[in-house]
């Protein structure tokens, strides 16, 4: 297992974010205006950015895919409150989280492309973090997410993922939405992947919400 992000070209990375080579020109002149710099120096900016974090194809970011599935958000507002490290640090600095429909910045196509890239191109080598339970209801359809049944979208993530995190209650045993007489059908992430045959490692963290730190 190799302990680096992996990522695409820069200019496809941008694209998948919904970011036009002309956005991300403007941004790199926000940040010389913003130190001072002569509008000139506008291309060492671009740079500087592209060959570093933003276009990086390697580093030590580990790449996350963070999916909320049947939840209250209540693990994910718990995450948000943390003092050490605060979040911005670890979604910014210690991890790349290239997906996560309540922090990301994008939103519709951009993010569901954004997680798509990340299944492709870092195949075995990304952390599966799963928030909520999966409904089974409907014949899969008691959540869809982009079009997609709930069910479906975790399977395809949780098969290439190095590990799976069940992150609260919801996940690991389908919480109080799996108590008898609920029609969605909740349930757990690892036995759901136990029924699809997906063999992934699973870490449960129960708690409703998980505990943060």
């Amino acid at each position: 297992m190799e302990y680096e992000a992996l990522g695409t070209k820069f200019e496809e990375l941008l694209a998948s974010r919904g970011v036009t080579r002309r956005g991300f020109l403007q941004l790199c002149g926000a940040v010389a205006a913003a130190a001072g710099a002569s509008q000139l120096t506008v291309p060492q900016v671009a740079h500087a950015l592209e060959s570093s974090v933003i276009g990086a194809t390697e580093g030590n970011l580990y790449p996350v895919i963070w999916i909320e599935g049947a939840s209250c958000t209540g693990c994910t507002e718990a995450f948000a409150q943390i003092d050490e490290p605060d979040p911005a640090t670890v979604v910014l600095e210690m991890i790349s989280c290239n997906y996560n429909e309540t922090l990301s910045f994008a939103a519709g196509h951009s993010v569901e492309e954004a997680k798509a890239e990340t299944i492709k191109h870092c195949a075995g080598n990304y952390i599966l973090v799963y928030e909520g339970a999966l409904l089974e209801g409907w014949e899969g359809m008691a959540l869809r997410v982009a079009d997609t049944a709930g069910i479906d979208a975790f399977a395809e993530a949780a098969e290439s993922a190095f590990g799976v995190v069940a992150l609260g209650s919801c996940a690991v045993n389908g919480g109080w939405m799996g108590a008898y007489g609920t029609p969605a059908g909740a349930i757990g992430c690892q036995a759901y992947m136990a029924k699809r045959g997906i063999s992934t490692p699973v870490v449960n963290i129960p708690g409703c919400p998980a505990n943060p730190e």
